[in-house]
């Protein structure tokens, strides 16, 4: 389900003697891997602007706060960050995706709060395995909660304005048609 997985459906349909390589990383090896020209594309949050790449926004999404089924918080319609003091956080890992994760820890900020995180995971899937096994709560992609794993409840955070924005983003220098057919199928829907 989503924009991803459709958008590569209609490129492989359209361009079958394509050979389309993906490989999941996180942000910054993606973006690494884009300016080694190991890669033509990345599909990433919430990227820095930087002068040698073009950002085109593909998508936002929400985040939502992921709680274990035994988690006080799993009977509340929706939490504020304030709610969140002193409780045990399983974090995004800053080098996954550094805007992300400065943008959630200047929320914080501002709602007062200094995070508990006890972990740092590179990764949604494992930050979900943590809070399914009742390690804590976590702020999650809120298209997540359509493969939410076993015992973990999605619940919005009415004064979290951080979203993640999925963007495509490639080297200015590279004009390859494959490229703009590729985009093409990613926002023709």
């Amino acid at each position: 389900e989503g924009l991803v997985p459709e958008g590569i459906r209609r490129f492989r349909s359209r361009f079958p003697s394509v050979k389309l390589v993906l490989s999941a990383m996180s942000t910054e090896g993606q973006l690494a891997q884009l300016r080694q020209g190991l890669i033509d594309v990345a599909l990433v949050y919430n990227p820095s602007p930087e002068d040698d790449i073009e950002i085109v926004p593909l998508a936002q999404h929400a985040v939502m706060l992921a709680v274990p089924f035994d988690s006080p918080f799993c009977e509340r319609e929706s939490v504020t960050l304030s709610d969140l003091s002193g409780v045990d956080i399983i974090g995004f890992h800053r080098q996954a995706s550094p805007r992300y994760h400065d943008e959630l820890a200047t929320a914080f900020h501002g709602a007062g709060v200094t995070p508990h995180y006890i972990a740092e995971m590179k990764n949604e899937t494992d930050m979900l395995a943590l809070v399914s096994a009742g390690a804590g709560v976590a702020l999650i992609n809120a298209r997540q909660q359509w493969r939410r794993p076993h015992l973990v409840r999605f619940i919005p955070v009415v004064d979290l304005s951080v979203t993640l924005q999925l963007a495509f983003v490639h080297l200015r220098v590279n004009k390859s048609p494959v490229l703009q057919h590729f985009h093409s199928a990613l926002t023709d829907i």
